[in-house]
Parts: structure tokens; sequence; C-alpha cells
């Protein structure tokens, strides 16, 4: 099935602010520094022009929260976030008591959006391993998934919109119900963060 992180790549679109409060530790670090916007990327998943996306999110978080052991079947996930066709064929995602991973096949998914604004396409890749797997935790406002294995994935906005160009290897994603928080490694010494809210 399609990754659910890639699908979360797809609604990147108008720039927001974002309270400390909401952000992962990591990324909270990161956006308070100087220069920041070149590290810590804000977006609303609002100008997307869905009205089911929210929802979307609201019950993937609410599936994630659930007591483990948790299986997610590949139709779920497809019904949940209105996805047709599986190129990868990914199998169930198992949610641990503190890991998850989900099997398939390697391989890489592309597509392309354009910003409602400008027009300007931006083309998303995201290479995924046959075994997606890593540490999960929890708490009462949010989970977070640290990956294991190799999820690279890079966004590319072209030189009209450099703020949307994003390349690197997921390391964690924290989501809550109201925003979704992912950190890249770019190198083996920069990191930088992207944010997603909805309602």
């Amino acid at each position: 099935m399609r990754s659910v992180f890639f699908t979360l790549l797809l609604v990147l679109n108008a720039t927001i602010s974002l309270s400390a409060a909401e952000q992962s530790p990591v990324c909270e670090s990161i956006c308070k520094q100087w220069g920041s916007i070149f590290r810590c990327r804000q977006f609303t998943s609002e100008s997307f022009g869905s009205e089911n996306l929210g929802k979307s999110f609201a019950k993937l978080y609410k599936t994630l929260s659930a007591l483990p052991p948790v299986t997610i079947l590949p139709s779920e996930l497809m019904s949940m976030f209105d996805v047709q066709h599986d190129p990868c064929k990914r199998g169930e995602t198992r949610i641990l008591e503190n890991g998850f991973e989900n099997l398939g096949d390697e391989c890489v998914l592309r597509t392309q959006y354009k910003l409602p604004i400008i027009g300007q396409p931006i083309n998303f890749v995201i290479n995924i391993p046959d075994h997606l797997h890593g540490k999960l935790s929890r708490n009462k406002q949010s989970i977070q998934l640290q990956f294991l294995s190799k999820l690279n994935i890079i966004v590319d906005g072209g030189i009209m919109t450099d703020y949307y160009n994003i390349k690197g290897t997921v390391n964690d994603i924290e989501m809550s119900n109201n925003m979704i928080t992912v950190s890249l490694d770019v190198n083996s010494s920069l990191t930088m963060c992207f944010m997603i809210s909805y309602k």
C-alpha cells in the first residue's frame, strides 16, 4: 500500500506560524534558531483544498493511539486517504508496544502537484525500503515514530518555490490530533524539520 508518510507529504502547501509548544523537542530547538526558515518549514493542509484531509489524519491518529498490538490492513489505509492503487504492494502495518513495521516491495514513488496560487509544479519522490520499521512512543498528546530503516524523500519545488525544496532521510515523525512534525537528516551534521497542521 502507499506509505502513510508519503501521503502526508502530498499536502505541503501554505506557510503558517506554529507555537513552540506544538513542536517536537528537536524541531522546537531548530525553529527557535536565527535563520531557521531554511531548516524549519511550516505548512497547513487547508490550502490543499480537501475537506476530508483533516478527518483522514484524525482517523490515522486515533488508529495509532489504540492500545497495541494493532494491525492496520492496506485496504484500511488506502480507504483512509482515498488511495485507489498500491504500486508498492505493501503489507499490513503492525503497531506494537514499542515499535512499528511494514513489509512490501522496495520501490520509488513519484507524483506531482501544482501550487494553486502560482501554478508551479512540485515533484514528490519517496524511496521506500522493503522493511519499514522503527520505534514507537506515545503520551497523552502525541505519538512519535522513530525510523530505524531509511525512508528517503525529495520534494522539488524548483527555483521559483525554493521554500518547498526538501530532501533527506526521515528521522522521526510526531503526530497529534492537529499536527504532524517530521524531522529529516539532510546529512551527518544537518537536520531540518517540516510541520503540517490540520483540523
